[in-house]
């Protein structure tokens, strides 16, 4: 389910106060790290990821196939960073 405007502003908010939870730069894309995606949005729901050394256009694509990788929600890119959401799976 797509978020809506609101949760997104809730969740920006969030998001500053947040350190980097982890780097991925253009080599890095791999199970191994969707692997790592998935145990930091299981536990954390919100993930602030940063990209090393990608350009403008090449960022927003990847983070949408970061995001289909690991199913979360795109909130946000802003320079490097970008705000990955996915609800933590009921217990």
């Amino acid at each position: 389910m797509p978020l809506t405007g609101k949760q997104k502003r809730l969740l920006k908010q969030r998001g500053q106060q947040m350190a980097d939870d982890c780097r991925l730069g253009k080599g890095l894309f791999s199970d191994e790290f969707v692997g790592h995606l998935n145990r930091l949005l299981d536990e954390k729901e919100l993930v602030k990821m940063r990209f090393a050394d990608l350009e403008g256009k090449d960022r927003k694509v990847l983070a949408k196939a970061v995001c289909e990788a690991v199913d979360a929600e795109l909130v946000q890119v802003v320079g490097r960073t970008v705000l990955l959401f996915r609800p933590r799976p009921p217990e």
